[in-house]
């Protein structure tokens, strides 16, 4: 079966265990914690040694299926956690011993599958999607996938668990620190334990954020694209110069560059085709970024589909002298920030 987290929270609560977990997705954070949950429920806080078995990806298929083969001691239940297999990867024979053990898990055993460090593409993997397929349409199976949460759920969770840690922070302020961060959870929550540690119990304000928060590079670069569409040339060249003065590679900042274009032309054509942004996100694999392209049209709205499409151009340009001349990156960025500035100024008839 199929469930989201809600269904495997209420599935590994129900006490009626399944013989096969799949755990997978971008938020990795999830992944991890879903697995030690499932350990937790099935095994119980302090698991005996001898009915839990943990092996990492390299692990063969005769060695995961003799622990699933062994007795429980004192137990109703055998438990294997198999973390980050990489199945695209196994050779022939490995992985059909890998289908064989998968249909023949003993009933008193438990086989879970953490993907906690391993990006899984279904369309992509054919051996991947071989055992997705057969654990998501076995009666005692579960496949959960936990994708990256949208912005409004994570501003949600923020104040949530500010309030939890005794400090008060606004639903906007946590909407705040998510543009900043973006949407990686683990990042996120390692910002508001500094935040909370410096609130004190009290309420985490706007200063403080701006004080302690520290914006990842994409944030940064989004903030440099903003400020190239609103003509702000001293604040985009302090903004370059910051990320260059913390090592933040020139390719790294063109590439991140075409991405922030790359979401408002998008946005712009969404826009003159009369779509919702929720289509295009759909089209593209936004997932749960769909309020990126919302953004990106609010932002874009005083500048020409034509200075979207130049600046696109200038981008694809300094990209392709990157990759095929020696030249200094560091000035080959800056010229492109002046002439994204130039033509976000031009006047377009």
């Amino acid at each position: 079966m199929i469930a989201n987290e809600t269904e495997l929270k209420k599935q590994l609560s129900s006490g009626n265990f399944k013989r096969i977990y799949f755990l997978y997705g971008d938020e990795k954070v999830l992944v991890k914690k879903y697995s030690s949950m499932a350990v937790e429920k099935i095994m119980g806080k302090e698991p005996p040694e001898f009915n839990l078995h943990v092996f990492d990806g390299e692990a063969s298929a005769d060695d995961i299926y003799s622990a699933l083969c062994m007795v429980p001691f004192l137990s109703d239940l055998n438990m294997v956690v198999v973390k980050n297999m990489d199945f695209e990867s196994l050779k022939a024979d490995s992985s059909s011993k890998m289908m064989q053990i998968l249909k023949a898990v003993p009933d008193t055993s438990v086989l879970l599958f953490e993907m906690s460090s391993i990006d899984i593409n279904l369309k992509k993997s054919q051996k991947f999607k071989k055992v997705y397929d057969f654990i998501s349409k076995s009666a005692d199976g579960v496949v959960t996938e936990f994708e990256y949460r949208s912005a409004a759920a994570l501003s949600k969770q923020l104040a949530a668990r500010a309030g939890k840690l005794g400090c008060n922070l606004s639903m906007a302020l946590a909407g705040k620190i998510v543009d900043l961060c973006g949407t990686d959870l683990n990042r996120l929550n390692n910002e508001l334990s500094k935040l909370v540690a410096y609130a004190d119990g009290g309420e985490i304000t706007l200063e403080m954020i701006e004080l302690l928060v520290t914006p990842n590079i994409e944030s940064n670069i989004y903030n440099l694209a903003d400020s190239i569409l609103q003509r702000n040339s001293d604040k985009a060249l302090k903004l370059l110069n910051g990320l260059f003065y913390q090592r933040v590679e020139p390719s790294a900042v063109v590439n991140n560059l075409a991405t922030a274009y790359t979401d408002f032309y998008r946005a712009r054509v969404c826009a003159e085709s009369g779509e919702n942004v929720n289509t295009a996100a759909e089209i593209f694999n936004y997932k749960n970024r769909a309020f990126v392209l919302g953004k990106a049209q609010m932002k874009t709205s005083s500048m020409s589909t034509e200075a979207l499409r130049d600046s696109l151009e200038e981008i694809v340009k300094t990209i392709s002298l990157m990759r095929s001349v020696s030249v200094d990156e560091r000035i080959l960025t800056e010229k492109l920030v002046v002439k994204l500035l130039m033509i976000a100024s031009k006047k377009y008839e």
